[in-house]
C-alpha cells in the first residue's frame, strides 16, 4: 500500500487552523509543537505538545532516556 505525504504551507500563526481543517476532512495530519518550559524546575527543557485544554497542556518529555508525559499549566510554557 502506498501513502502520499504532503508538506503544507500556511499563513503565519494559522498552522493550527490548517491542522484542524485537514483532520475534519478525514486526512491524517501531523503537527508537532515544541515548547520550552519557563519559571519552573523544568526551565529550559524542550518538549513536544501532545494535547491542549483551556488550562492544562500535556507535554511529552524525554527524561533519563524514557518518554514521560507531563501535564502543566498553560502559563509555564513558551514557544520554542
Amino acid at each position: 500500500m502506498s501513502h502520499n505525504c504532503y508538506l503544507v504551507y500556511t499563513k503565519p500563526k494559522h498552522e493550527s487552523v490548517a491542522f484542524l481543517n485537514l483532520q475534519q476532512l478525514g486526512s491524517h495530519a501531523y503537527f508537532p509543537l515544541y515548547k520550552n518550559f519557563k519559571n519552573s524546575a523544568l526551565m529550559g527543557i524542550q518538549g513536544l505538545v501532545k494535547s491542549v485544554s483551556s488550562k492544562r497542556v500535556a507535554v511529552l518529555l524525554e527524561l533519563l532516556g524514557q518518554d514521560q508525559l507531563v501535564h502543566v499549566d498553560n502559563n509555564q510554557l513558551q514557544p520554542a
